[in-house]
Parts: C-alpha cells; structure tokens; sequence
C-alpha cells in the first residue's frame, strides 16, 4: 500500500494514456503480479514463521538456477559454458557465507514445511522473472510496478481481513515503523523498480544471478547495524561471488562478440 501511495503521482498525471495499453496485457500483468508481489511475499513471510533465516538465505540462493530451468522450459534459453561455471562459483561462494566455512553444518542443517513454503515463493519469483520479459519493453517502469501493487494489495486484502479476524495485531513503535517504511519503500518499491529494469536490459537469467549477492548484502549489513565481525569464510565466500558474477559478464561479451555481424 505505502509504494502505491508512492506512485500516486504517476497515476494523477500520467496513468491514464496507459490504461488502455494495460488492458490489452492484463493477463501479463496479472500473472506477474500474481507471481512476484503475491505468492511470493505470501509464501516467504508465512515460511519465515518456521524456519531459520539461514535456510531462508540457501533456499534464496535457488532463485537464479529456477530462472534458468523456467526460461529454458518457457522460452528455450540457454546459458553459455563461461555462465554456467560463474552460476556455479557465486551458488558456492554463497553456500561458503551461509555455513560460515563449515561443511558439517550443511549436515547439521534441519528442513521443515516453512522451508517448502520458502521454496515455493522462491519459484514464484523465478516464474515472476521469467514472465517479466513477456511486458511490452516501451512501457513506463514506474506505472507498470504501480499497476502490479495495485493488483496485489486486491489481492492480499483478503488475507489482512483473515488476520485481523484471527486476533493478529500490530505492535505500533518505532521499530515497526522502519520495518514498515523498509519494507514498503526498499523492498517492494525501489527494489522491485531496480530489477524491473534491469531484467528489461540484460535479460532474467543474468538480472537472476546478482540476486547471489544478498547474503553478502546480509554480511556488510550485520557488520554496520549488528556490530558483528567480518571472517576469512566472509572474504572467500564474497571473492567466489565476484569471480562467478566476473565469468557471467566474460560470457555474456563472449556470446555477443560471437553474434556480431563482420564489417
């Protein structure tokens, strides 16, 4: 609701030259919508009851390996031999962050309902990505986020009132209120603006692979906010990452050198 308070003005001003063009890509709006700003925020939240944040970072790091099965299935992409070995480095750079350099904890590791319901969000948005490409490229990004929260504040609605039914209530204070404006502004505003438009430049599969950097997103952020320390896992995790995210953009010149007409 507070990003769709955000675009306001994009609606009053601009929004209604582009209702028609919405109409004709409803059922692209719908399922993206449905898919990126519903189940997956539905399945994550409602997960995150019963499960540990590291499970929940691991089953994030899937993301970029369903985007490449669902574009491989939907759309026949195929990712070069250079990207393929950068996925690989930034999956094991992440998975070196998560168990902290230590692989008797990948053991040690406990799976529960909240994480398959975790891993159906994170196949949501996969699928999320992967539909994005099919929304016309020369629509504002700015309206189109606006039209796919509107759609799913409708449809989250229902789930407020069940809530709210069932005796759940807000604990109003100050740290309720950053969550709120976090989650609101960066997370389903800014962030969901910033992927849009990098899916439309550089495709979902290679847009999918940076999402292999919010674990150490997650690292620098303990470090500033929680007061925590930095280790040598944290410094090999991270070098595995840029290397693997490095070995993508060498393939990804390598393919288009490959395609370029000779003069």
């Amino acid at each position: 609701m507070l990003g769709i308070l955000l675009r306001s003005d994009f609606f009053f001003h601009s929004g209604g030259q582009y209702l028609q063009r919405y109409w004709e890509i409803r059922w692209q709006l719908l399922r993206t919508s449905f898919a990126g700003l519903v189940a997956f925020n539905l399945f994550t939240y409602t997960g995150l009851h019963s499960t540990t944040a590291s499970n929940a970072q691991l089953l994030n790091s899937t993301i970029p390996v369903l985007i490449m099965l669902f574009s491989a299935l939907f759309y026949r992409h195929r990712l070069s031999q250079w990207q393929m070995t950068g996925l690989s480095l930034s999956c094991i750079g992440v998975m070196v962050i998560i168990l902290r350099g230590e692989l008797e904890r990948l053991a040690a590791m406990q799976f529960s309902t909240g994480d398959l319901t975790i891993f159906a969000g994170m196949c949501s948005f996969a699928l999320f990505s992967t539909w994005l490409r099919s929304l016309p490229s020369d629509l504002n990004r700015l309206g189109l986020l606006g039209a796919q929260l509107a759609i799913a504040v409708v449809a989250l609605f229902p789930f407020l009132v069940g809530e709210y039914i069932s005796g759940a209530r807000p604990n109003w204070n100050a740290t309720a209120f950053a969550a709120m404006l976090h989650v609101g502004v960066a997370a389903s505003l800014l962030a969901n603006l910033f992927y849009m438009f990098g899916v439309a430049r550089v495709g979902p599969a290679k847009a999918g692979m940076f999402i292999l950097l919010v674990p150490l997103y997650g690292a620098f952020m303990s470090v500033i906010f929680l007061g925590e320390s930095l280790h040598l896992y944290h410094a090999t995790g991270m070098a595995a990452i840029i290397a693997g995210l490095i070995c993508a953009r060498v393939g990804d010149s390598a393919v288009v050198t490959q395609r370029a007409p000779l003069r």
